[in-house]
């Protein structure tokens, strides 16, 4: 139930951050960009489920590029 819980979150965080943004939101993607980051690392140190480590490591890539670029 936590790593349901955890995917979920990682999911809406990351399609949140990657996607446009409210001006009033903008100057925050780069910490949703990270707080992303955080929960999809979580997800791959757990191991558990194949299918959402596999996705983790899919996102992290371009979410991390989010957090490099963020303010540019």
């Amino acid at each position: 139930e936590q790593r349901r819980l955890l995917l979920a979150r990682a999911r809406g965080l990351t399609a949140y951050a990657s996607g446009p943004l409210p001006p009033q939101y903008a100057g925050q993607r780069a910490e949703m960009a990270a707080a992303a980051v955080e929960l999809w690392k979580l997800l791959i140190e757990d191991g558990q489920d194949e299918a959402a480590t596999h996705e983790a490591r899919e996102k992290l890539a371009p979410l991390q590029t989010l957090v490099g670029t963020a303010g540019e």
